[in-house]
């Protein structure tokens, strides 16, 4: 979890219905569907899975 998180959940605590909350989209076998959507933030930028994505690729 980062100060980000935190900052943004605050935001979303409020349910102004000013503000608009938007993610990437993710189905549930963590594929990405590269759209974006209104969601609640999430604790994690899934940072983990991109690094193993791109340092723990076989020679390609």
């Amino acid at each position: 979890m980062t100060h980000f998180f935190a900052f943004a959940n605050n935001f979303y605590q409020e349910s102004n219905p000013h503000y608009l909350f938007l993610r990437a989209e993710r189905n549930e076998d963590d594929h990405r569907t590269f759209q974006i959507l209104p969601g609640e933030p999430l604790p994690t930028s899934f940072g983990n899975d991109l690094f193993a994505q791109v340092f723990n690729r076989s020679g390609s």
